[in-house]
């Protein structure tokens, strides 16, 4: 099937390029996008928003217009085109996002990366999981960017493998849209995005989507074998929606964002699929942001910002008892909350020749507010107790320095760090980065660069107590410490065309897992400390515009991640291809329609050698998208999702089949009108 599907895309591409296209497309951003990704800078590359290749940073930048062209319907999918990215689903419907082989494949995926939306952190001193979020629709954002690799030093604590960072069209003033889709599974999204200009100065802007689906999949009988009855569908049903408010006036800015996502709980906790649609799983997340920036002096500004958040889980489920005659269910339900405070104040100044110096100084509280676990067994008697230790609160103080250095107009330095201490630890924990960008000449140019970051355990791995079905956890537990060494050649000959190919080596230290046998409790399994996992590989990137009208991308990734276990265990990491790549092809058809094939290949990923199942087997998809500009900037957009109805699966931890299905062939139908 993948030699059958590359061979069909490569004669598609030829027929494709043959065609005569004189007229260039004015109401596609396609032309203008990969400019706009080749030339406008991140946010966090410079002081000039210089192109990112020409700052000493290793930054990926993608732009929703050729996203869309692709098909690409979330900030989920979206992450997938990373170099070095790979995604999944876990049985219980989390979404993993494992960047460069850092997986934890027995783990509920406690993140090893940083989000980041309009500038504010994502992120839960509880669970340290930001799944919730990655449904945001591709019609909301702006920009999305990537750092693979440590970079706490570069942006906040805790980014042990990477920082994403996504700017909404809110945030940027884009033009607005109102916007809605259909598609398989009886899926339905609205939503939009609008500016307003006030009286007496200053802009509001509001933004609200709302999308539903009812997808179940056929996942054969995976209940214990001797329960009834018998159940054949996934519950993957999802109800997620977010609003949004901006108000800007000249140095002012103050935004609120709320999001609730609830869906079923796919295959079950522990990969038993449950006798109704019912159990579901919620994440609630509000944040407050204030900022203002003032210029204090010729060459001296300062920033500061002030942000609130309230995070609550809420979720149900059934799980079973297993005995030798039967698995009896039992339900359980989980409520957690927690509340933050983070002040953050930074000054830049440009007064010192060939210097870019940023410093800043930032604290939190975060505060544990409900904790409530409750277990219904069936002969009516309730087990009423909590998850983790009453009355958790974490206060983070962290100093921080960045400074890009000139030295001359082939070589920028970039030196960074930070500094944190934490409360609830005890201990403080330092971060750095540094990196040298050196042009040989005009669009060729190499980085290199080091990084240094940390993790604190969350609290689920610090506090937990053993219940029924929960791991311990260890109060004793050390950060986990991430070093990377990379090198960068990036070539550029024209605007038209790019090159990037990225060779890593990096190392976990105290890497936080699951432990049977932990020291907490020897009895109950928890979270340990283990030895440390080194990941090494490569990633090639090549985006090129040939002639108007044609954009062509492709990239080749490989990793290798070791995996080590108490046992001794000693493979390459469950779960994580070693291999994985795409090809894409976008063609203004005529000024108004453009066409897209996205073909996308992972590779095979192991399963625990300490199990008996067989390797999640490798598939290569091929999406279409067809769009139309109509009348007033309207535009529509058709796609259809793995053509070819390919087998797609993710690794199964529990093993009760060979892997936790996902969608096959599937359409959608997306339109939005400018506003």
């Amino acid at each position: 099937m993948p030699q059958r599907l590359f061979a069909l895309l490569a004669a598609a591409s030829s027929l494709l390029f043959c065609a005569t296209s004189d007229a260039k497309n004015p109401h596609s951003s396609v032309d203008n996008d990969l400019l706009g990704v080749l030339n406008e800078a991140a946010a966090i590359a410079s002081k000039h928003r210089l192109n990112v290749d020409d700052t000493p940073e290793f930054v990926t930048v993608w732009h929703r217009q050729e996203l869309r062209a692709l098909g690409v319907k979330d900030l989920f999918e979206a992450l997938s085109l990373v170099p070095g990215i790979q995604t999944s689903i876990m049985q219980n419907g989390i979404k993993k996002v494992v960047m460069r082989g850092y997986n934890n494949p027995d783990n509920i995926t406690f993140d090893r990366f940083k989000l980041i939306i309009d500038g504010h952190i994502i992120e839960t001193a509880i669970f340290q999981n930001t799944s919730y979020y990655l449904n945001y629709p591709i019609e909301l954002i702006d920009r999305i960017e990537v750092i693979l690799g440590p970079a706490s030093a570069l942006v906040t604590s805790g980014a042990l493998t990477g920082v994403i960072r996504v700017s909404t069209r809110l945030r940027g003033g884009r033009e607005g849209a109102l916007f809605a889709r259909i598609g398989s599974y009886d899926e339905i999204m609205g939503g939009l995005c609008r500016s307003y200009s006030m009286e007496g100065g200053g802009t509001l802007g509001v933004e609200y989507y709302y999308r539903v689906h009812d997808r179940n999949l056929e996942a054969g009988d995976y209940i214990l074998e001797k329960s009834t009855p018998s159940i054949s569908e996934s519950s993957e049903w999802l109800r997620d929606r977010s609003f949004a408010l901006q108000y800007s006036k000249e140095k002012f800015r103050l935004s609120a964002r709320t999001k609730r996502e609830v869906h079923g709980n796919y295959f079950g906790w522990e990969e038993h699929l449950e006798m109704s649609d019912e159990p579901s799983m919620a994440n609630s997340y509000l944040y407050l942001q204030g900022s203002y920036d003032s210029d204090i002096g010729a060459k001296e500004r300062l920033h500061l910002q002030l942000d609130y958040s309230h995070y609550r889980f809420d979720s149900t489920a059934q799980n079973y008892i297993e005995t030798p005659d039967t698995a009896i269910p039992y339900e359980f339900a989980l409520y957690l909350s927690e509340e933050t405070w983070q002040l953050d104040t930074r000054l830049t100044t440009e007064r010192f020749e060939n210097h870019s110096l940023k410093a800043g100084l930032c604290t939190s509280t975060t505060k544990q507010i409900g904790d409530r676990f409750g277990i219904l067994y069936p002969n009516g008697s309730i087990l009423d107790t909590k998850l983790v230790d009453s009355g958790l609160k974490r206060e983070v103080s962290s100093l921080y320095l960045n400074d890009i250095v000139t030295l001359n107009d082939t070589i920028d330095i970039h030196l960074g760090i930070r500094y944190d201490y934490m409360s609830d630890m005890k201990k403080g924990y330092f971060s750095a980065n540094t990196s040298l960008l050196y042009r040989f000449r005009e669009g060729v140019g190499i980085k290199i660069g080091y990084g240094h970051a940390f993790r604190t355990p969350s609290w689920v791995e610090l506090y937990s107590y053993p219940n029924p079905g929960v791991r311990v956890g260890d109060a004793e537990l050390e950060a986990e410490e991430s070093d990377m060494i990379e090198a960068s050649l990036i070539y550029r000959p024209t605007l038209s065309g790019r090159l990037l190919v990225n060779l890593y080596r990096s190392r976990i230290r105290n890497l936080l897992d699951i432990f049977e046998n932990p020291r907490s409790d020897p009895d109950a399994p928890g979270y340990a400390n283990l030895p440390s996992r080194f990941s090494h590989g490569f990633e090639l990137e090549y985006r090129l515009k040939p002639m108007p009208g044609h954009t062509f991308g492709a990239s080749y990734s490989y990793n290798s991640t070791n995996y080590t276990t108490e046992y001794g265990t000693n493979q390459s990491m469950p779960g994580v291809a070693r291999k994985k790549g795409y090809l894409y092809y976008i063609l203004d058809l005529d000024a108004s329609s453009t066409v897209s094939a996205y073909l996308r290949h992972m590779g095979s990923r192991t399963v625990n050698r300490d199990t008996d199942r067989e390797d999640v087997p490798s598939y290569t998809t091929l999406d279409l998208t067809y769009s139309y500009s109509g009348a007033e900037g309207a535009r529509l957009f058709m796609g259809v999702k793995n053509l070819f109805d390919e087998y797609v699966a993710d690794i199964s931890y529990y093993g009760r089949h060979d892997g936790i299905v996902r969608p096959g062939r599937r359409w959608f139908v997306t339109f939005e009108y400018p506003l």
